[in-house]
């Protein structure tokens, strides 16, 4: 795969990794049942359905503002799948660091978990584009003026068929936004070669093999945790235990227990 630039794309490393290796544990959210390489890909095939269902078309943008869990991996791996492009937003982000996010990224659906409603809700001005939104979480919908909210399982297709969509190692597979230190933040443009080479290096420096345990709990919006640690497990085949944050108390016996 490292040579073959053609399958240098997120839904082929997993479509790839689910035909080898199945059955075998790839995904745990903290005390969650493992999710094996094939749930995982369904899940994604799945999500891809229900985005293309919309109208959503290879290139288009999709706004995550998730926390650490197995949903914000899903709608990754699925957008992905369907030609999209994810876009991820801090979820401490709000009032002007959120309009200029949502101004600025263009995105006509978002996925978002109930907690950050309210500050969605009031940055809604910014972001005339936005026209639906998927909720992560129990509990009644959120009411966001002027967009259409439905639950997050209502966009996930009943079919896990396998999706087939020519996606290029040269299409933006992400865009990340920068710290914004000097300015307001910006919005950088990956590739699908960009986050395959951040996984395969990480995979080769950390010598990560199919026995190994990643211990995440740094957040998957950045790139740190979802393309190094994270996609890193993907490539080399291995399995993640997902945490909600890095706890200083507790992450040592997290190490102890999930034998990371």
């Amino acid at each position: 795969m490292a040579g073959d630039k053609s399958q240098w794309t997120v839904g082929h490393v997993l479509a790839q990794q689910a035909a080898a290796r199945g059955d075998v544990p790839f995904l745990q959210v903290q005390d969650q049942p493992p999710v094996t390489y094939a749930a995982a890909d369904r899940l994604a095939n799945r999500l891809a359905r229900g985005v293309l269902g919309l109208g959503v078309k290879p290139g288009d943008r999709v706004a995550l503002m998730l926390p650490n869990g197995l949903e914000i991996l899903t709608a990754w791996f699925g957008l992905s799948r369907a030609g999209a492009v994810t876009v991820f937003i801090n979820v401490a982000y709000k009032g002007v660091f959120l309009e200029h996010v949502l101004a600025n990224a263009g995105a006509e659906v978002a996925i978002l978990h109930r907690d950050y409603a309210p500050a969605l809700a009031a940055a809604l001005a910014a972001q005339p584009r936005l026209r639906r939104v998927y909720v992560v979480g129990e509990g009644p919908l959120p009411h966001l003026p002027g967009v259409v909210v439905q639950p997050w399982e209502a966009l996930l297709d009943p079919s896990a068929g396998p999706v087939a969509l020519p996606v290029s190692y040269r299409d933006i597979g992400a865009i990340m936004y920068t710290s914004g230190t000097t300015g307001p933040s910006k919005g950088v443009l990956m590739p699908h070669a960009h986050l395959y080479l951040f996984a395969q290096e990480e995979a080769r420096w950390m010598r990560l093999v199919p026995e190994d345990v990643y211990y995440i709990c740094m957040p998957l919006f950045h790139a740190n945790a979802l393309f190094m640690q994270l996609y890193g497990t993907l490539v080399a085949g291995a399995k993640a235990v997902v945490v909600p944050a890095f706890s200083a108390s507790r992450w040592l016996d997290d190490i102890r227990k999930y034998g990371a």
